[in-house]
Order: structure tokens, then C-alpha cells, then sequence
């Protein structure tokens, strides 16, 4: 566009275009909402639960003497990856509904732009949309911390064992 046709934008030209970016948005946050559940199982679960079922065959058919192997690092090894897991699980699921919250607050906005009336509390949508952000992030991490301790533990245990 040029200034001109700038200029001339009256305001309701600029409420639709807002009202189109919305729904551009909902489009979007409605896309990732069935991405973070459909990458689900694709995601951390398939390298830890590849990690544990090698692991456990691996143990199971290489090492004959458990009597006098300490396995107390092959255990944490597994719980991590199993705490990998859960919280992917968890991390899933809380993306889930910040998304979900993220389209609700667009949604309303959306609404009001149009004049309807709307009772929604946007502004204890988005805490919680935040928080539920924070906590994806954080669970995130953690799940990038125990699947990296989890297979550093493994092949620790695996080189001093064999």
C-alpha cells in the first residue's frame, strides 16, 4: 500500500483487517493445538521408550551376572526415561489447553470488534494461558534434561558393565 491508500484506510477498513488478522490467528493457534497432540507420540516417547526397550534387551541378553553388577545406575537411567515420558505427557497436555485459552481469548476479541457483547474475561484468560506456557516450557526442559541424563547413564552403565 501506498500513503495514500494509507491515508484514505477509513476505520472501518481497519477494524475489518484487525477482525481478519484474528481470524488469521485462530486458524494458527487451532493448527498447533492439533500439532502439539498429534506430534505426541512421535516426539520424546519414541526415543525414550526405544532407549528403555534397547536397554532392557540389552541387559537381558549381554549381561548373565546381575549378582555382581551394580545396578542402581541402570535403574535411575530407566526412571529418567520413564520420567521423559511422563512429562511429555504432561507437557502435551498443558500446550493443549494454553492453546485452546489462546483461541478463546481471540475469539472474544473478536466479538467485541464486531460489537457483539461478550462476557468473557480475557484478562484471566491469558494468565492462565501464560502460566500454562510457562509450565509447557519448563516442562519441556525437563523432559530435554532427564532423556539426556537418562542415555548419558545408560552408556555409562553399558561401558563399565561389558
Amino acid at each position: 500500500m501506498n500513503n495514500l491508500e494509507l491515508k484514505s484506510e477509513t476505520r472501518h477498513d481497519k477494524v475489518n483487517r484487525y477482525i481478519s488478522q484474528l481470524e488469521r490467528h485462530i486458524e494458527k493457534a487451532e493448527d498447533h493445538k492439533k500439532y502439539s497432540s498429534d506430534r505426541f507420540d512421535i516426539l520424546c516417547i519414541s526415543i525414550s521408550t526405544t532407549a528403555l526397550i534397547f536397554s532392557i534387551g540389552f541387559v537381558k541378553d549381554i549381561i548373565k551376572d546381575f549378582e555382581h553388577i551394580n545396578v542402581s545406575v541402570l535403574k535411575t537411567a530407566w526412571l529418567l526415561l520413564s520420567l521423559t515420558i511422563m512429562f511429555n505427557f504432561i507437557s502435551q497436555f498443558v500446550s493443549f489447553y494454553a492453546n485452546d485459552y489462546e483461541i478463546q481469548i481471540s475469539k472474544s476479541l473478536l466479538k467485541k470488534k464486531r460489537g457483539s457483547v461478550d462476557k468473557t474475561d480475557v484478562e484471566k484468560l491469558e494468565k492462565r494461558c501464560r502460566n500454562l506456557s510457562v509450565l509447557t516450557i519448563g516442562l519441556n526442559w525437563a523432559s530435554l534434561v532427564t532423556i539426556i541424563i537418562g542415555i548419558a547413564m545408560l552408556v555409562f552403565f553399558f561401558s563399565n558393565n561389558l
